[in-house]
């Protein structure tokens, strides 16, 4: 996700975000979520971290929505429980900014939409890119700032 050559860190987001949007549809990974029931959390772990405590490459914020819109549609409680983790290495102050940050960016009726196996439309996914770029931005000068 945070490689060097924008086009291999594209190409693995896009290929998360697929793979998340095939087990929506399909329950195609199943036989390997048994196995090792933890690969979209440690996903979103590792996406959130990089989007939250490192410097965003900004030619990715596009595929970093897409892929971030379908792991937590897989499972929003888990993605909540992600969100959870990563604010209890914040301050009280910066916990709270993030939990609203993420409540603003995560509209329930978008991520429903994409649970259902309906990606809800081009405007939605226009919407929540652009609201991911303003959740992006916020994040930055609310935690990054020292």
């Amino acid at each position: 996700m945070s490689h060097t050559d924008s086009f291999i860190s594209k190409s693995s987001l896009q290929g998360i975000a697929s793979l998340s949007r095939e087990h929506i549809e399909t329950q195609a990974l199943s036989a390997h979520l048994s196995h090792n029931p933890s690969i979209f959390e440690n996903c979103c772990l590792r996406l959130l971290k990089e989007v939250i405590f490192q410097s965003i490459i900004w030619d990715r914020l596009e595929p970093t929505a897409i892929t971030l819109l379908a792991l937590a549609a897989v499972d929003l409680n888990n993605f909540g429980n992600v969100i959870s983790s990563i604010s209890q290495q914040l301050s009280l102050e910066k916990q709270q900014r993030l939990q609203t940050a993420f409540q603003r960016l995560l509209q329930t009726d978008v991520v429903s939409k994409v649970s259902s196996g309906n990606y809800g439309g081009r405007m939605n996914r226009m919407r929540f890119k652009k609201d991911f770029e303003i959740f992006v931005k916020d994040i930055h000068s609310a935690v990054l700032v020292f």
